[in-house]
């Protein structure tokens, strides 16, 4: 399975490139590192909670910019077509 980002914030993307470097990885193998860390191997939270972890990480990556939700915009789409 592959996971593709886009509009990555510049600040967050040479931090990441930073630390890649500094763990002898890919920037792809450290933003592996660091999302299996928060979803699978951090002891606390709920899987409620870890979702919400990724959320804002994911909304870090973009710049801080909120995504939408995916079940809205189905629906959306579904009554459109009606």
């Amino acid at each position: 399975m592959s996971l593709t980002l886009h509009d990555i914030n510049e600040q967050v993307m040479a931090l990441l490139k930073i630390r890649a470097a500094q763990h002898g990885r890919t920037v792809d193998a450290e933003a592996r590192d660091i999302l299996t860390w928060e979803v699978l191997k951090r002891k606390s939270g709920s899987p409620g909670e870890k979702f919400r972890v990724i959320q804002e990480m994911l909304s870090l990556a973009r710049g801080g910019k909120p995504f939408s939700d995916s079940a809205k915009l189905i629906r959306e789409s579904r009554d459109n077509d009606h």
